[in-house]
Order: C-alpha cells, then structure tokens, then sequence
C-alpha cells in the first residue's frame, strides 16, 4: 500500500469513526469481532462524543468542506502519481549510462576514451595527400598522419602535375628512411582533384584518408573517427571541416517566400532554387562538432569500399568541387550523410594549423561574375581544363556554384532544404514524346507560377536540346543565360542517349527517386504514353511513398 493510500483511508476513518487516533487503523479485524458484544456496550456510551466529533471536525472545515476535501485527495494523487515515476531508480541510472555509452560527447576527445582501439585488419587506414603548390608543409603534414595511434598502413603522396614534383620527392625519401610506410604516386599528367579517387580504388586498408597537404592531425585524430564511426553510430563520410549552404546566405534567407525573377514569363523563383550571383562567403568550424554538413572541405574520412560509389557517375566538372561531389555521391546511393568534427585538444584535433593553407593556393577563391555564357557553353568549359575568354582560371567560385546547381539538379539533399520547405512540394514531369498529344506550355507555367511545384525534364543532354523545338516556353530558358536554369523551378534529369535500355531505365529511377527524396515530394504529375517509363516512375513514387498521377490533359 502506498503512502498516499495510506493517508486517504486515515482521512475516511477520521470521519466515520473520530474516536479512533487518526491515521491509526484497527488491522486486527479478528479481534474486533471477538469483540462485538464490547463494542455495541460502548456504543451508546460514546454515541454523544461521536456526534460531538463529527461536529468539530465539519465546523473545522466550514462551508468550502467539500471543496478542501477534493482538493486534499487531489494533492495527494498528484504526489502519488510523480512519487510511482520514481520507483526503481537504479533501472533508470542504467538505462541512462547506456544511452551515454551509445552515443557519447561528440567532441573527439571523448569519443570513447576508456576503450581502446584494436589494432587489426578492420581498423586499417590509407592515407591519400594531394600535393600540388605547398613542398614545405607537406613534410609536417606527413609526420602527422604516420605519427597517429591509429593503425595507419599508407601514406601515400598524390603527385599530379605538380611544377614541385623534385621537392615533395625529396621529402618523400627523407622521411622513407625513418618510416617506409610512405610512398609516391607520380604522374606528370595533372589527373586534378578526383585522380586521387583513382589510387585508393586498389588500397587494401578498410578506411581511406583523402587529405590536402594543409590539414595538421593531432595524434588521435584518425583513432577517434574511427571510433566515432564503428561505435558511435556516425556512419558516412567524416571530416574536419565543413559547411552547410544555407549558411553562405544570411540575407537571402530572409527574402524566400517566392519572388519574381525578371523574365518575360514571370516565372517565379523557387525556394530550392541556386543561383551563384550571390555572395558566397563561407564559413567553417562554426557548426557544433557531430553535426551533419553538405560537404567538407580538405579532409575525407570513409570506409575504402565506398570509394567505387564515387564512379557510378561522371561528375558534373573535374576541375573543382570534388568536395561536394563525394557528400552528394555517398548520400544519393548508399543514404549516408556527411559529419563534422572537432576538438579543443590538440591530440584530437583535425585542423591544428590553418596557416599551412594561406600558402601557394593553386587556386584563387574570389568574387568575380557570373560569365555571360549560355548552358551549352557552361557545360563545355566545365567538362575540359580549357578556359573561355569570359572565365579566369583562377577564379573557379562561379564553376563550383554552377556545380552544386547541377548536383541539386541530380538529387543532392541539401540541409538547408529542412528549413526551407516545412510542408511537401509536388512536381510536373516530362519526357520529350509528352509534347506529341499535349498541349503543355500552358501547364508548365501554372506550376512554375505556384510556390511549391516544380518541373521536371528528362534529357539526353546537358543542354536539353531536345526540347528546344518542342516548347517556346522551354527553349527560352534553356537556349539563355546559363544562371536562369538554376534560378528557375526547372530540374534537368540528364540520362545519356547511348547508354542500353536496362541502364536507362536504372538511371532514371535512380534519379527520380532521388529527387523525390531530396525536395521532399508529396505527388509528381508524369506526362508520358510509354508504359516503362509509367511503370519506372510507378515504383519510384512506391518506394519514396510519393502520390503517383498520370496526365490528363481533359482535367
């Protein structure tokens, strides 16, 4: 019997019997009817007090007696209820020590510190350095991932094109004499930022590093990133440097419910839209360590199957925004995301010294504007080194804005989108035979002119040529400013032409799935007559749980 019970009885038995002590209840009932004949003698010689008891105690209480009274029994029941939470406190601490145990300070620090790392072949890493501008630095960079109480295999010292090739050799082979697991890659062909991808496609290790030769470890850096991935529940790409883009703009932000890009159309701007007009300062080791980013920058954590996930697609340039490509190729199809870490304690720092990259940057990050270049001639600067005459070539802000565009375009789930759309879109989808019993123009514009629906393209090109003769609407964007097909609520879903059916069809709901996921569709619209492409989007929208329509031009 519980206290409050306890309490509510006393009260009953001082009412009904007020000579007996309060809170004391006869328990010996036996007793009591051996004792009857006693009782019923007494009765009437106490009957007088009884009343006059009862009398006292009613008076006591005056006329709000009832009132009182409920409330007593509802304070009572109150405490009651708190007081059974309570009970068998010692589950409670341990089931509370084992969330902490599950997912522990996201600080490096004190990512696990009490187990230790066991030194076998599911703990090996390799790490990959890109060397291009920066011979001085690399050597305190290498002793700092050979130094990691992590079991570290490789070290390996990307060297592509570099005009230091003699220099990072040198250093190569000064420090093989102390500790062989160093070694070169050389090529005198610049394969850029993604040729490292191509050496850790044959690493033995069970996680790779890609690095840039300015990134410092601390010694247990690498430890507690593995840690954080194998017991903390950190599965995917993890980094010492990232951003997220809904940071870069602060003033846009607040200027998001929809407004009218000046178009003959009047087509008004999407809240997914990209568009690289806008200042771009980005900002690093602001977010809180644990946290998920959109890209990272310098430094790439992962485990060494994953890397042949980044060759599923060609990516969008090989000139820059590697960086994104990696968090955008992982989070499409393996579902992982992308986290940053950090650390106050030089042992578990990742970035220790940000000035190794103030020095010989092979690229210059500045604000320059947009090339007036239409999307054909975006496409074909970004898939060859060649330079127009209307793009600097160390100027690549604008071709990692266009490449992020394109990457959104694809799938790619920014975080921004969580505080952007609080409710789901829906979206209006064409293939160029939707145009041969349709009228569509009309359509295409009422979407676009609503907040929260977006058209989709399927192309076999980047510049979507194929739609140019079939819609006036179409052609005006596609054949104009490069910037207005990511200003606008227009997504191309690029599927080569010569790719075989079996693939095509793959791709398309690879794609389209992706989409779905990364805009947050509620219901897509699909304007088509070919029963594979129904069936492909049909699944598509099962598997994302999206409303599935077909067309009808009558409604």
């Amino acid at each position: 019997m519980v206290w409050y019970d306890y309490c509510i009885l006393s009260l009953e038995r001082m009412i009904r019997y007020p000579l007996v002590p309060f809170g004391r209840p006869s328990m010996n009932d036996a007793w009591e009817e051996r004792n009857v004949s006693n009782v019923e003698k007494k009765r009437k010689a106490v009957g007088q007090g009884i009343a006059m008891k009862k009398q006292r105690l009613w008076g006591l209480l005056g006329g709000k007696k009832l009132i009182l009274l409920s409330l007593f029994i509802l304070v009572l029941y109150m405490f009651g209820v708190k007081g059974t939470k309570k009970q068998c406190p010692l589950q409670k601490h341990q089931v509370k020590r084992h969330v902490e145990l599950a997912r522990p300070k996201v600080d490096l620090k004190y990512m696990f510190p009490q187990r230790e790392l066991e030194k076998s072949d599911e703990n090996t890493v390799t790490v990959i350095i890109s060397c291009y501008m920066r011979p001085n630095s690399f050597e305190t960079v290498a002793l700092s991932f050979l130094n990691q109480t992590a079991p570290i295999t490789d070290v390996i010292a990307y060297i592509s094109g570099s005009p230091f090739k003699e220099e990072y050799l040198a250093v190569v082979e000064k420090i093989k004499q102390v500790d062989p697991r160093i070694s070169a890659f050389v090529s005198d062909v610049n394969l850029g930022y993604f040729g490292r991808f191509q050496v850790a496609l044959q690493v033995t290790s069970s996680f790779v590093v890609f690095a840039d030769d300015d990134v410092m470890q601390g010694s247990k850096t690498i430890e507690a990133l593995i840690k954080a991935y194998k017991y903390a529940g950190y599965v995917g790409v993890l980094g010492v440097r990232g951003v997220r883009y809904d940071s870069i703009f602060p003033a846009w932000l607040k200027r998001l419910r929809p407004s009218v890009v000046s178009t003959k159309h009047g087509v008004i701007q999407s809240e997914l839209s990209f568009s690289s007009v806008r200042p771009t300062e980005i900002q690093t080791h602001w977010l809180k360590s644990g946290s998920e980013v959109d890209t990272l920058f310098s430094f790439w954590f992962m485990p060494s199957s994953w890397v042949r996930i980044l060759y599923m697609e060609q990516p969008v340039t090989t000139v820059t925004a590697e960086d994104m490509y990696i968090s955008y190729m992982i989070q499409k199809y393996l579902g992982k995301p992308t986290y940053y870490f950090y650390s106050d304690d030089p042992n578990f720092c990742g970035y220790l010294s940000p000035e190794l990259g103030d020095h010989n940057r092979s690229w210059v990050d500045v604000k320059d504007d947009l090339p007036n270049i239409t999307l054909s001639q975006l496409h074909e600067a970004l898939s060859s080194s060649k330079v127009t005459s209307n793009v600097s070539s160390r100027a690549y802000r604008w071709v990692r804005n266009a490449v992020l565009a394109s990457l959104v375009e694809r799938g790619f789930h920014l975080k921004r989108m969580e505080k952007l759309r609080n409710h789901k879109g829906r979206a209006l989808l064409l293939f160029p035979n939707s145009f041969e019993r349709n009228s569509l123009e009309k359509d295409m514009k009422k979407c676009m002119e609503e907040a929260d629906t977006s058209v989709w393209i399927v192309c076999n090109q980047p510049d979507c040529r194929e739609f140019v003769h079939l819609s006036n609407f179409l052609a005006e964007i596609l054949q104009g400013h490069y910037s207005m097909i990511f200003s606008n609520k227009l997504f191309r879903i690029i599927i080569p032409g010569e790719t075989s059916l079996y693939s095509y069809y793959s791709k398309l709901l690879t794609d389209i799935a992706a989409l779905m996921r990364s805009q947050h569709i509620s219901d897509v619209l699909v304007v088509s007559d070919n029963s594979l492409e129904l069936q492909t989007l049909k699944l598509a929208a099962e598997l994302e749980q999206v409303q599935y329509r077909v067309y009808d031009s009558r409604t």
